[in-house]
């Protein structure tokens, strides 16, 4: 309820006290397949997609992913960055300093060859 969004609000603006911004993995699992139905047995929302992304949007924080690599299986593996409130700037600067350091290409060449898989 609005208890414990106001609590957590409270618990990051202290982390936030302390660090510019929170690096945590995008999703906990690997991107899914394109084709993948979202929110279905094979890729429940809470579980695979949103754990790490949710208590920013509750307490209404800047966040932003970017790639940082590929899995084996050719997709891609991202890194999302948080700022405290109204952070914007530095959130875009570490994300910029990310691409800059790992030479990201867009589109990835395995991204690239698993979306030419998918029937027209």
């Amino acid at each position: 309820g609005h208890a414990e969004r106001a609590q957590l609000v409270r618990e990051f603006k202290a982390w936030f006290g302390d660090y510019e911004v929170l690096l945590t993995p995008t999703m906990p699992t690997v991107a899914p397949p394109v084709d993948t139905v979202y929110h279905s047995v094979e890729f429940d929302r809470w579980e695979h997609a949103v754990p790490f992304t949710v208590p920013f949007n509750l307490t209404g924080q800047p966040a932003g992913t970017i790639p940082v690599g590929m899995h084996p299986l050719g997709l891609p593996i991202g890194l999302q960055v948080v700022g405290d409130h109204w952070g914007e700037a530095a959130v875009l600067r570490v994300m910029r300093a990310v691409e800059a350091a790992t030479g990201w290409q867009w589109p990835h060449p395995d991204l690239a060859t698993q979306l030419a898989r998918l029937p027209d």
